[in-house]
């Protein structure tokens, strides 16, 4: 489900619009409100990326790309 052709946008910032409770150990819970470090997205609807420490492939749809952020909540990432 999580292999695809992946983008090469390099990383990105994103906001989550939607929960998302992982079903795996691959997987990336997400609340909303969470930021994430986008690292790969693939042409099949998912990413991989890193939040609050924690790495794993989530739906690339519950995310919004952000360009700026408050550096409170770029601390909250990691």
């Amino acid at each position: 489900m999580h292999n695809g052709s992946t983008d090469s946008m390099g990383y990105f910032l994103g906001e989550v619009m939607h929960p998302f409770n992982a079903s795996s150990d691959v997987e990336l819970t997400l609340s909303v409100g969470d930021y994430v470090v986008v690292r790969k997205v693939t042409n099949n609807g998912w990413a991989e990326g890193e939040c609050k420490g924690k790495a794993g492939w989530f739906p690339f749809g519950y995310i919004e790309r952000r360009e700026r952020v408050l550096a409170s909540k770029i601390a909250e990432v990691f």
